[in-house]
């Protein structure tokens, strides 16, 4: 999980609140006709500003999303059961989560918003011990150092097989390299045809990925470096 800095919330999005009284996030849409002196807000718009501030990452897996229709618009205290707006459409309590497994055919293994629902969750991406309270393994394994981080983990499902594959293919990708061979018939699925990183090209790699900000599962892929090489902050 990445620490996530909340910026202000966008002007257009408090005018929009503003203009009427709201109490459903359904009313958060493109309207074709609207009244004099309305602001027309939508999904999209609000989407697009929580993606900017997450570098267009999952809020909870830091899987890669954009603004489409896979990606929800998340509550992290819940607004179902709320009657007020403060809640609803506070923006400090909105960011953006992948669909979690939720369109895919049946039998599915939800994750993130779509597993986590209307629970709440003690370890959020606001609070910055997220980075440290929740470990990676290089195989892509989860695992909580706190009480609440495993509950966190548990109530998101962020160790299901579908997460852990991902994490593993992204942390491999980045520790082992293909070593070069005539053969033009290249085997990925050769352990032989790679060879791990040294030392030296994971401190270069560690110092390159510490410096962005979009990759995927990057939280995952520092700490595995960092542990498997001994490397210093």
């Amino acid at each position: 999980m990445k620490h996530i800095i909340k910026q202000k919330s966008p002007a257009e999005f408090e005018a929009w609140k503003k203009f009427k009284p709201r109490t459903r996030f359904e009313d958060l849409q493109s309207s074709d006709s609207k009244e004099e002196g309305e602001f027309d807000y939508s999904t999209k718009k609000l989407k697009a500003e929580l993606l900017k501030e997450q570098n267009n990452l999952c809020c909870y897996c830091n899987a890669a999303i954009k603004n489409d229709h896979n990606t929800t618009i998340e509550h992290l205290k819940p607004k179902v059961g709320a009657k007020n707006q403060q809640l609803i459409f506070d923006y400090d309590n909105l960011l953006a989560s992948c669909n979690g497994n939720r369109k895919e055919p049946k039998p599915r293994d939800l994750h993130c918003d779509a597993e986590k629902d209307i629970k709440l969750i003690e370890l959020t991406p606001l609070m910055s011990q997220c980075e440290t309270k929740i470990g990676y393994a290089e195989n892509g394994a989860i695992f909580g150092i706190s009480n609440k981080a495993k509950d966190t983990i548990g109530k998101l499902n962020l160790g299901c097989a579908k997460l852990t594959g991902e994490r593993s293919d992204r942390i491999y990708g980045k520790l082992y390299k293909e070593i070069v061979s005539e053969n033009s018939e290249f085997d990925y699925n050769d352990p032989a045809n790679f060879e791990r990183i040294s030392k030296q090209e994971a401190a270069k790699l560690f110092n390159e990925l510490s410096k962005t900000k979009s990759e995927p599962y990057i939280i995952a892929i520092l700490q595995v470096l960092k542990q498997n090489f001994n490397l210093k902050n």
